[in-house]
């Protein structure tokens, strides 16, 4: 029986669409993309938990949530 398991990581960080203000959300959205592209390359599972500063999210329940693995998480 194989008990190895494969590497997994839970990336908490801020939704770049959801950050009030002026600033272009692209490129960090580009940038956060590419750094789950490396995950990938090196075999790392990953999901992310991304907050909004938009009022919208319960910011506890949302990371809680990604933690265990619920529904409600911005699964990758």
């Amino acid at each position: 029986m194989d008990t190895t398991a494969e590497p997994r990581v839970l990336v908490i960080g801020l939704d770049p669409y959801r950050v009030p203000g002026p600033c272009d959300p692209e490129p960090v959205a580009t940038a956060i993309e590419a750094g789950l592209a490396k995950f990938a390359e090196h075999g790392v599972g990953v999901e992310t938990c991304l907050i909004g500063l938009d009022g919208s999210d319960d910011v506890q329940a949302v990371v809680e949530n990604a933690r265990s693995g619920q529904p409600g998480s911005s699964a990758r």
